[in-house]
């Protein structure tokens, strides 16, 4: 048994489309110098990480689905500065330990409030219907995803 990843965007209407991991991850890392997809120009899009188990490299079992938010420029091209701003997000959740100070306590509420903001702005709710069509797509014989051209 093995590990498997499939990402999914979830467009406004509730459909679903597969794009390979090399193609998602030019996306994110290449910036300018990728081919943009104009047709989520301006958009905040929603993306769904699969998570699968897999035999012989089919898969036979969803492990968990991660949800995020993807936002793009004018342009179609991924906007890098959302992606830093929920980066730096993510890792002001964390719970820092404080330097105990001798005059007062202090409650650090940071963690909970970066935690509270990442649930709000970069995640959705999973839907039954999302649900079922991301199933659909990876259980039953589909189109190939978008690749990298």
């Amino acid at each position: 048994m093995g590990v498997g990843v499939r990402v999914f965007f979830v467009e406004n209407e509730g459909r679903v489309k597969r794009i390979s991991l090399k193609r998602f991850q030019s996306l994110i890392d290449s910036g300018q110098d990728v081919e943009p997809l104009p047709e989520y120009a301006g958009q905040r899009l929603r993306i769904a990480f699969v998570i699968l188990e897999v035999e012989g490299r089919k898969p036979v079992a969803i492990e968990r689905i991660d949800r995020g938010i993807l936002k793009f420029d004018v342009t179609g091209r991924v906007d890098n500065s959302h992606e830093r701003i929920q980066g730096s997000l993510a890792v002001g959740s964390l719970s820092w330990p404080l330097r105990e100070s001798s005059e007062k306590k202090v409650i650090d509420a940071r963690s909970r409030f970066a935690k509270k903001l990442i649930t709000h702005e970069y995640s959705w709710r999973l839907t039954p219907d999302i649900e079922e069509a991301i199933e659909r797509a990876i259980f039953i014989k589909k189109e190939p995803p978008l690749r990298l051209v």
